[in-house]
Order: C-alpha cells, then sequence, then structure tokens
C-alpha cells in the first residue's frame, strides 16, 4: 500500500531564508492577534462560572488550543533558528514531526470544540453528533498514525458539517419565532448564525488551502503551515468572543435562558449571584417598559424557558397559552410561589379566601360569589355613579387651583376605594375611620418602595417555616407595621361591619334593593347556611386592596393612552354622549368603543403581570406551540406565568400586538380562539371574584370623566409603567404619578 502521509520534509523544512523568515513573521503575528482572543474568551468564560458544567469543556478546550499553538510557535521558532544560523544546527526531523503531531492535536480538539457546541445548541441531542464524533475519532486515527491526506479530508468534512449544522439550528430557531424576535433581536441572532459558520469556513478554507500546497509541492507549503497552526485554534476562541455561547434549548427547542446569558441582557451584578435574574425581571430600571425584558426574553427562547431564581433555584417563565391554562385551572397541583404566599399571608391573613385551596376555597369563593353576580353588580351601579360624580368635581376643583396640570393617581385611588367601600361594606371609606384610610395609603407606599434588599429579604423569609416566617412579620420595622396595622384595622372595620348589618336585620331589606356585598352574603348565612362570621371578616382586607389597585390602575392607564390619542377621545366621548342622550334602561355593555379601550387596557397593562405557581407533584403540562407537544415538571419547580409577555403575543393579538390600540377589538384582529383571553383577572379556580365588578366600574368612571374633562398630555411629564407588587404608571424618577392636562367641557356634574 503506498504511503500518502505527507512529512514535513522536504516541503516543510525552510528551504530559504526569506520563507523561514516570513512564516515565523506571520505565524508571530497570528499568535499575538491570537494571544488577546485568548484573554477576551477567559474573560468572558469566567463571568459564566455559575454555569461551571456547561463552562468548563469551553475553558479546557480553549486553553489546550492556545497551549497547543504556543508549542506549533516553537516548534517554527526553533527551526528557523536553525535555517538563520542563530542556532548550532541540529536534526530537524524530530522538530518538524512534533510540529506536525501539534497540528493534528489541534485540528482533533477545534473539532470536538464544534461538536460539543452543535451538542448544546441541539438540546444535547446525541442522534446529532454521533456522525460527526465518529469521522472525529477516525480522522485522530489517521492523524497520529501521520496519514495526513486522508485526516485533513475528514477533518475538513467534520468542521464544515458541524459548523453548518450550528448555524443552521440558530437560524431556524430564529425564523419558527420571528413573529416574536424584534428587528434588533433577528439581526443578533441571525448573527451569530452567520459568525459561527463564517469562523468554521475560515478555518476550512485555510486548512484546504494548506491541503493543496502540499500535494502540489509548492515553496509556499510552510508559510500556509505557519499560518494554518494559529488559525486553528482562533476559530473557535473568536466565535466564543463574538458570540458568546447560546444557551442550550429548552424542551421546546426554545432557547433556555440562564443568569449569564449574554443573549438575555442580564446584568452581571454581585447581587445577581444570590438573586439571578430576579431584579432583572422584578426591577429592570426606571427608564424601561416594565416587561422590557420578560418580552425580550420570550422572543428570544420561546414560550417556555428556564430563569435563574434566587440562591440559584430555577424557574420556568411561561407565556404559552396552553401551558399558562394547565397552571392555572389546576390549583390542587399548582399553589400559590413561596414568595407570592409569603406576601398574601402578611397582606390579607391566614384565613383569606386568596391563600385557601381546595374545600376550603370553595366554601368561601361559594358565599362571596352572590355578592358578585351579574345582578347584584348591577345593584352596585347607582354607588359607581355618584362616586363618579364626586371624583369628578374633585378633579374640577383641582383644575381651578393647578393651572389644569393635576395628578389622577391620589385622586382615582381615593375614588375607587369609595366605591368598593360602599358596595362591599355599604359605607364610604371616610366613615370607616380615619386609620382605616391612613394604613390603605401606607400599605400602597410600602409596596411602591421596592429594593434589591427588599426583594432578597422577602426571597430568604420565604424559605423560612411558617411559625419562622410569621415571627419574622413581628419584627420592629416600618413596613412590618404598616402591614400589622393595615390588616388588624382591616378586621376591625370587618367586625364593626358585621355587626351592622346584623343589627338590620337584613332578612327584612328588599332583595331588590341596594345590597352591599356583606349584607348579601350575610343574609345568606341567616337562611341557615353556616359561614363562620370570622372567614367573612377575613376577608375585608383582600376585598379593599384588590378592588380598588386593579380598578384604579386600569383607569390611570387608561387616562394616560386617551391623552396621547385625541383623535380616539373624541370618538369615545362621541359614542358617551349619544348613550347618554338614549333612551333607558341603558346598557354600558353596548358600548363597543368604551368596552374595546377596558379590553385594551387590560391586555396592556394587565394589574399583576407574572403570577407565580410552585408544582405540589410531577406533572405534564401541554404547550401549544410547535415542535414540542408537552413540559414534564418535577415537584417543587417553581413556574411563573407571564402575562405580560402573553398579551403582548401578536399570534394571540394580531398584528402590532405590541402597540395599544382598541380598535384591535373591533376590526377584527382578535379572533375567537381556543386559546386563553386576557388573563389580567387571572384564570380557573381562582379568577378574581369582582370582575364583573371591576369592569362596571370602569364603564362608569371613564364615562363620567370623558363627558366632562378634555385629557391632554402636560407638557414637561413623561411617564412609564412599572411592576411595584401591581403594575403602576411612574415618573421616570419611579415615584407613581399620573399627571394629564385637564381642559373643563361641561361644567355640570356628573349625575
Amino acid at each position: 500500500m503506498p504511503n500518502t502521509s505527507i512529512r514535513p520534509s522536504p516541503a516543510e523544512e525552510p528551504a530559504c531564508l526569506w520563507l523561514s523568515t516570513l512564516g515565523i513573521w506571520i505565524s508571530a503575528f497570528l499568535y499575538g492577534a491570537y494571544c488577546i482572543l485568548f484573554a477576551r474568551a477567559i474573560q468572558i468564560l469566567l463571568r459564566r462560572l455559575r454555569t461551571l458544567e456547561r463552562q468548563a469543556p469551553l475553558l479546557l478546550a480553549i486553553a489546550v488550543l492556545f497551549l497547543l499553538s504556543t508549542a506549533q510557535i516553537l516548534c517554527l521558532t526553533v527551526k528557523a533558528a536553525v535555517a538563520t544560523g542563530g542556532l548550532a544546527p541540529i536534526p530537524l526531523g524530530p522538530v518538524s514531526a512534533a510540529s506536525v503531531l501539534v497540528y493534528v492535536s489541534s485540528c482533533v480538539c477545534s473539532d470536538a470544540l464544534l461538536i460539543y457546541r452543535c451538542f448544546v445548541i441541539w438540546q444535547n441531542k446525541f442522534f446529532v453528533i454521533v456522525p460527526p464524533t465518529a469521522l472525529l475519532a477516525v480522522s485522530a486515527v489517521f492523524g497520529y498514525m501521520q496519514e495526513l491526506r486522508l485526516f485533513q479530508i475528514l477533518s475538513l468534512t467534520t468542521a464544515l458539517s458541524v459548523s453548518l449544522l450550528t448555524a443552521s439550528r440558530v437560524a431556524y430557531s430564529v425564523y419558527q419565532r420571528r413573529e416574536f424576535l424584534s428587528d434588533d433581536a433577528q439581526r443578533r441572532y441571525m448573527g451569530i448564525s452567520a459568525t459561527i459558520f463564517e469562523s468554521g469556513l475560515i478555518y476550512t478554507l485555510f486548512v484546504s488551502v494548506h491541503f493543496a500546497a502540499f500535494q502540489a509541492q509548492s515553496p509556499a507549503a510552510p508559510v500556509i503551515f505557519a499560518a494554518v497552526g494559529q488559525i486553528v485554534g482562533m476559530a473557535p476562541t473568536m466565535i466564543i468572543v463574538r458570540a458568546g455561547l447560546p444557551a442550550p434549548l429548552d424542551s421546546r427547542g426554545s432557547f433556555a435562558i440562564s443568569a449569564t446569558t449574554t443573549g438575555g441582557g442580564v446584568r452581571s451584578t454581585l447581587v445577581s449571584v444570590r438573586a439571578g435574574n430576579m431584579l432583572d425581571l422584578r426591577l429592570p430600571g426606571p427608564l424601561l417598559d416594565f416587561s422590557s425584558n420578560p418580552l425580550r426574553w420570550t422572543g428570544l427562547y420561546g414560550g417556555a424557558y428556564k430563569l435563574a431564581g434566587f440562591f440559584g433555584r430555577r424557574r420556568i417563565m411561561l407565556s404559552d397559552p396552553a401551558a399558562m391554562h394547565a397552571v392555572l385551572a389546576d390549583p390542587e397541583t399548582f399553589a400559590p410561589g413561596p414568595v407570592f404566599d409569603l406576601m398574601m399571608r402578611w397582606m390579607f391573613g391566614e384565613d383569606s379566601v386568596v391563600r385557601k385551596r381546595g374545600s376550603e376555597h370553595s366554601h368561601i369563593r361559594a358565599f362571596l360569589n352572590v355578592g358578585f353576580t351579574p345582578a347584584a353588580v348591577k345593584r352596585y351601579e347607582g354607588v359607581f355613579v355618584r362616586v363618579a360624580g364626586e371624583l369628578c368635581d374633585n378633579i374640577e376643583a383641582r383644575r381651578l387651583v393647578s393651572d389644569s396640570d393635576i395628578n389622577f393617581s391620589p385622586l382615582l385611588r381615593s375614588a375607587a376605594l369609595d366605591a368598593v367601600c360602599e358596595a362591599t361594606f355599604g359605607h364610604p371609606a371616610r366613615t370607616l375611620g380615619d386609620d382605616f384610610v391612613r394604613t390603605n395609603s401606607a400599605l400602597g407606599t410600602v409596596a411602591a418602595a421596592h429594593s434589591s434588599f427588599q426583594l432578597l429579604a422577602e426571597a430568604i423569609i420565604s424559605l423560612l417555616p411558617t411559625w419562622l416566617a410569621r415571627f419574622a412579620l413581628s419584627l420592629p420595622s416600618a413596613n412590618n407595621s404598616v402591614m400589622r396595622d393595615q390588616l388588624r384595622i382591616s378586621n376591625l372595620v370587618g367586625r364593626r361591619v358585621v355587626d351592622d348589618v346584623k343589627a338590620k336585620d337584613c332578612l327584612a331589606l328588599p332583595e331588590d334593593g341596594m345590597l352591599s356585598v356583606f349584607e348579601v352574603v350575610l343574609r345568606r348565612r341567616m337562611k341557615r347556611v353556616a359561614l363562620e362570621e370570622g372567614l367573612l371578616i377575613a376577608q375585608t382586607s383582600i376585598l379593599t386592596i384588590a378592588g380598588q389597585d386593579s380598578t384604579a390602575n386600569t383607569l390611570l392607564f387608561a387616562c394616560l393612552e386617551l391623552a396621547q390619542t385625541p383623535q380616539l377621545q373624541n370618538e369615545l366621548r362621541e359614542e358617551i354622549l349619544r348613550f347618554r342622550s338614549g333612551p333607558e334602561p341603558r346598557s354600558y355593555d353596548t358600548l363597543p368603543l368604551l368596552n374595546a379601550l377596558i379590553k385594551e387596557t387590560l391586555r396592556f397593562y394587565p394589574s399583576v403581570p407574572f403570577i407565580e405557581r410552585v408544582a405540589l407533584r410531577d406533572n405534564v403540562i401541554p404547550l401549544s406551540l410547535q415542535p414540542k407537544t408537552h413540559l414534564a415538571l418535577r415537584r417543587g419547580q417553581i413556574v411563573t406565568v407571564d402575562i405580560a409577555s402573553y398579551q403582548r403575543a401578536s399570534r394571540r393579538w394580531g398584528i402590532n400586538a405590541s402597540k395599544f390600540d382598541p380598535r384591535r377589538w373591533l376590526d377584527g384582529r382578535v379572533q375567537n380562539s381556543d386559546a386563553p383571553g386576557p388573563l389580567t383577572f387571572s384564570s380557573g379556580p381562582h379568577v378574581c371574584l369582582g370582575w364583573r365588578f371591576a369592569i362596571l366600574e370602569m364603564q362608569i368612571f371613564l364615562c363620567a370623566i370623558l363627558q366632562r374633562f378634555e385629557l391632554l398630555e402636560p407638557n414637561d411629564e413623561s411617564w412609564q409603567p412599572r411592576y411595584l407588587t401591581t403594575l403602576v404608571p411612574t415618573r421616570s424618577d419611579g415615584s407613581v404619578s399620573a399627571v394629564l392636562h385637564v381642559n373643563s367641557i361641561i361644567p355640570a356634574t356628573f349625575r
């Protein structure tokens, strides 16, 4: 069998001084550039030590490649020194043979690194890397046997095929999610795909030229060999520097984000070692939209991806419609997450309906539901109309003394509190005591005072046993004092209202008259349906706060958006005026543009953008977005239902879903679908009790405001939504505010 090996002698040994000099000069130049690339790659990988299991092969591979490149340039330096007389004559055969072995080792290591990268990006699928791994093993055998022609052919085939597999996988993922990805995200990931393929192509091209030169016995072969010895190591190192290591794919084929993924835009701060991605999720910064990070992550990684939580606990973010529905519809399998449960316990008490599960939850809801049926809610209309009129009078009074620029936030919150208190308890808020109003306002201030330390403290306390977490609430601090006072005073108010209702003899009240929620519930109880009064009193806090916040915040966002779109505001005002002048009886549900505005505000600005759940047992949930159809969850896995991202997905809400446009509800862009509608009021057995209550209140308040006032943007004010326990409008400095310029249209009060 003929010898097909390509020995360094005579083609590779320097035949003349100028070729040796040129070869060592090119090699030294590339080695200098390689040193810079190597240092930068090490810096990038060391920032990712929290994912050491994935970074260790990279660190090891590029370190070995760099050492081999260093050995290669040492061999070339020795040969050049002998050729120029700078070193005493020595046999060059062993040096040349060592140089070839170093070259073979570099190629094998580089190909192995490319295969590992492909393995990671293909979600650890072994069948993808079996063929290239077999090629690598065979090529390594030929290389170390000095059968270099076959070695180079197999190595070229391996490098080119693996680079193509990797780049095409990234490009396909981008294509699959193009409707979710922003233009910048698409450009970035197509750039990563191009970088991977380009680096593999450069490596393949140089090795091919080197192979052809040696086959032709060209005098330039030693010069090309000197360059290839460095480029073999530089190509994979350059991919790390230019593109980073894309995160592994999750079970759906989406990129899985970690606290160290550069593509996720995650800050590399000291606190993130403890908090993972949670600060980026909860505290994105005053200049960022509340959902800027989740929306970007969903666009990059799909509807189900991993997120680093506090202390390294992995979370799964879900915006896949089928997965969200499965989680929210099964409270027996997916209970409230530890931080959420802790906050609900502190703010609303142990017996609040929001904390109960199973039969206890159903028992409480069954009694409370009688106060929130369509017929019951219709009876609260008179209360809402009167409170809306008082709100407009207060706006007019402020307008006359504040040069028409008014902060709507405190006015709408106060009006929403009055409405919920009178409809629920039968008393306006101011008659329930100054302490009740004060603690309610103070609780809003505490909720708005988010900080990284506060989030970290909540996470630590949520890991404690229940008895120890209760003790933590008793610790002396301003925030704890506010929450304790609010809960205590709410329970006192609840007891007072129950006593007042019992003294009235509810059974004597007409059923078609105005009855508060408590009166309806207690009337039912007096008909010998058992309900502990203590359980009803325990709902005082949740009914007050939830009823106030969701309505007030949605109204604030609706008014702010109307101020930015005068044409929409004028059309809506005309619709309201036609409605007000029409025949009785009138239903607010017949106002198409008004209800489209409310639906769009609820979609675009969900009061609770994220719902946290923890799996109580191993489970499999469905996925509606291809290619995978299900996702396996282990007991104890924390999942976050990403309502914010779901409600801005163009697949569900039509084109320009990332833009506020109420007309999408009228022009057919929002199609009837099996997918859930807006999840602002949650879904499943724990859906918000008072959603009808809130919708009617918003309808009446908006009609009152727009009939009397024109809303305009102030000259020097800007706003953005921020997630502070609930979603609120804030100034650029982070303070809760919704300033509008107001012009009066009709001086008469709305009655």
